[in-house]
């Protein structure tokens, strides 16, 4: 998860936010600047990942979120000590792996030590991020991370590193109601059903809005029918106890 990620983006503002960003690069390097500032760079990349685009075509959203990629190195170039930018990072690679995404090439539009399969290019920059600073959202991005098809693969130790950096997560921020929700969704591609479900209550226990809510249920019923478990199972996941869903 991205630290500044929106569940609900408006397209007029991120359309805008684009805009001004683009603006302020232009206005910096007019200045006679002889790199971009990193800030500048990270705007650029999050107006283009804010909204990751579900149901859109499959090219554009890669497209995006290489764009992304490669304003986020030029700002880890620029900034290396900032955690920020590494998680970043880490997080929109690990978009792409998620999508299916497994080897990038430099004619791709990106650096070419980006190159490579973003999966393993995510992990290290996460592990980068750690070795900055300790912080939830990259072990957050891991637990995600070693739950997509390139991990999977060798089952059982990527299981216990999923399971490792989503507790770990949540042991940092026990009212961490994305990092419960992320070990759910990694839990489910292991088909961890029982599991799963106790992080899948806490996540809508920890929720204090109706859309969160809404939001929680919705992200891990496209996870069980992207997994086609049956329609029969998929109803206790969408419809839970009530009493989850009422705000304290």
């Amino acid at each position: 998860m991205l630290y500044q990620q929106s569940d609900n983006p408006n397209p007029a503002l991120v359309l805008k936010a684009r805009e001004h960003a683009g603006q302020a690069q232009q206005d910096w390097r007019a200045a006679g600047s002889e790199s971009d500032h990193p800030w500048i760079l990270t705007t650029l990349a999050l107006a283009r990942t804010v909204d990751e685009g579900r149901g859109q075509n499959p090219e554009e959203k890669t497209k995006r979120f290489l764009e992304a990629a490669r304003h986020y190195y030029q700002a880890i170039h620029v900034e290396p000590a900032n955690w920020k930018f590494h998680n970043n990072l880490g997080w929109v690679l690990l978009k792409l792996a998620e999508w299916g995404v497994s080897s990038l090439q430099a004619e791709d539009g990106i650096p070419a030590a980006l190159a490579g399969d973003p999966a393993e290019t995510a992990e290290r920059y996460l592990r980068q991020t750690l070795e900055i600073h300790s912080t939830k959202l990259a072990h957050a991005n891991l637990c995600l991370l070693y739950a997509t098809p390139r991990y999977r693969a060798d089952r059982e130790p990527s299981l216990e590193r999923c399971r490792f950096h989503g507790r770990r997560a949540i042991e940092i921020d026990p009212s961490y109601v994305n990092g419960n929700r992320d070990l759910c969704v990694s839990l489910l591609r292991f088909g961890e059903m029982e599991e799963a479900f106790g992080y899948f209550t806490r996540a809508l226990e920890l929720a204090r809005s109706q859309a969160k809510d809404r939001q929680i249920i919705d992200t891990v019923v496209a996870v069980l029918k992207e997994m086609k478990i049956g329609e029969l199972e998929i109803e206790r996941w969408r419809h839970p106890d009530r009493k989850l869903l009422e705000l304290g």
